[in-house]
């Protein structure tokens, strides 16, 4: 099986437009750099324009979900405040301000948008823990699958939450070492 773009790039020349994402591009959203050369994982073959774009598509999508979060409240002020607190926020989160035209609509804003950042941030400490108690297979290993399993079954119901300061902190040291990996 041959490693393809889902579209046309110059990196790529002949790829059709409707060629299906390779499953070594799925593997590598889950595989560090190190098992990219394993002979067992399929992410093995993939392309270094692949892991690259995988980087960009993370980061891209972590930068918004931080937009949203720094954003929220902001359709709610005045005009002039709106605008300034927009641009200032967005320029933060996305490395340029958008103009004050577009809030409420790039990035949408949703009352979910504090949860699904800290849960990218949560997500990515947890990886970093099945690696280092499974090791970097975890995602083929069948105790892993229990574990979370159970650590879903006993998951709390409303009260404290485990997105403490130091739990989103790790996370983000997580996506920064990850996203350094992955370019």
């Amino acid at each position: 099986m041959r490693s393809a773009p889902p579209s046309p790039t110059p990196t790529a020349p002949g790829v059709r437009s409707r060629s299906p994402v390779p499953p070594s591009i799925c593997a590598a959203l889950a595989a560090p750099r190190s098992s990219r050369r394993s002979p067992r994982t399929r992410s093995s073959r993939c392309a270094p324009w692949a892991w690259a774009a995988v980087a960009r598509a993370l980061l891209v999508s972590l930068r918004l979900d931080a937009a949203r979060v720094l954003c929220r409240g902001a359709l709610s002020l005045p005009a002039g405040e709106l605008a300034a607190h927009f641009e200032e926020h967005t320029a933060a989160a996305l490395g340029a301000p958008l103009p004050p035209s577009l809030a409420g609509v790039v990035p949408r804003l949703g009352p979910d948008d504090p949860a699904r950042f800290a849960g990218a941030l949560l997500g990515a400490r947890d990886r970093r823990a099945l690696i280092e108690h499974f090791d970097e297979d975890w995602f083929d290993n069948p105790h892993a699958g229990r574990a979370i399993r159970e650590e879903d079954a006993s998951l709390p119901g409303p009260g404290p939450s485990r997105a403490t300061a130091a739990a989103l902190d790790a996370g983000v040291t997580e996506i920064v070492r990850v996203l350094g990996e992955l370019t």
